[in-house]
């Protein structure tokens, strides 16, 4: 074998080792692909570890942000899991909720670092603890498969302070010699007042009938009144032969929070027109 003839047969298997060596990274790259493909799964984390605070008494809405992590969350939902005893909750209710859920404000997609909320409604009773504990799950699609994140949230509990009711009418105008139906209005300000009733403690030379006659009167819409709600209560005074002139009527608001009885007296200016 001459020279020629032993350096072309080591070119030819040279070539055939870099033929296989490109066949078996090929196969390599082609096995590769469909792991490559399947992505990763995306993450979400509760940006809300702990809600503003909330009053002993109240009902309100708590909101929790979620981030969005390696990929889009799909058909994001959001349920309780476990929340302490006495407080009870509820979920928008919405044609795409149900009631039975709660999802994002936007929609039901957690784009990739995107952040949204959800929301949930608490009623606190008056005696809870400085603080309530509130687990939930979020459910969630991620490439076709179905992920769950579960969180704890603390929820802060303030008490309230000041007055329970305010006594918003202080004067009220009626005809001599007839009766006229007058209204008092009241606004809450503790979280909730339940059975809310409204007696005249001392007429004067005044007559004063109830609705239905009955022997004391209570709101117009119900007979509970929330923090800020402004309703009123209404009674007839009857003036007779009555000169005209200013009269004092003494009345008392009487109603339960959490539980216990309380009263708000008042007074009320009545203008008797000629």
């Amino acid at each position: 074998m001459n020279q020629v003839e032993i350096l072309t047969r080591a070119a030819d298997s040279t070539m055939k080792t870099r033929i296989v060596l490109v066949l078996v990274l090929a196969l390599v790259v082609v096995t590769a692909t469909p792991a490559l493909a399947a992505g990763k799964t995306t993450k979400i984390e509760a940006q809300t570890k702990q809600t503003a605070a909330v009053t002993a008494g109240d009902s309100t809405w708590i909101a929790i942000d979620w981030l969005a992590k390696d990929g889009d969350a799909e058909n994001f939902e959001v349920t309780v899991e476990r929340i302490d005893d006495g407080v009870a909750f509820s979920y928008p209710d919405n044609p795409d909720y149900t009631g039975d859920y709660t999802s994002l404000w936007g929609d039901s997609l957690l784009s990739e670092n995107e952040i949204d909320f959800t929301a949930i409604k608490v009623s606190v009773p008056y005696d809870a603890r400085s603080h309530l504990n509130m687990q939930v799950v979020a459910t969630y699609e991620s490439n076709g498969s179905i992920q769950k994140k579960r969180v704890e949230i603390l929820i802060p509990i303030v008490a309230h302070t000041g007055e329970d009711l305010h006594q918003v009418t202080s004067d009220v105008s009626v005809e001599r010699g007839g009766g006229t139906w007058v209204q008092l209005y009241y606004t809450g300000a503790a979280p909730l007042l339940e059975g809310f009733d409204v007696t005249v403690t001392d007429p004067g030379d005044l007559t004063v009938t109830y609705p239905a006659d009955g022997t004391s009167t209570s709101l117009r819409h119900d007979d509970t009144l929330e923090d800020g709600e402004t309703d009123y209560v209404a009674f007839r005074i009857v003036t007779g032969e009555q000169d005209p002139g200013t009269l004092t009527l003494r009345v008392e608001a009487t109603y339960m929070k959490g539980g216990t009885a309380f009263s708000l007296p008042g007074e009320v200016v009545v203008t008797v027109g000629p």
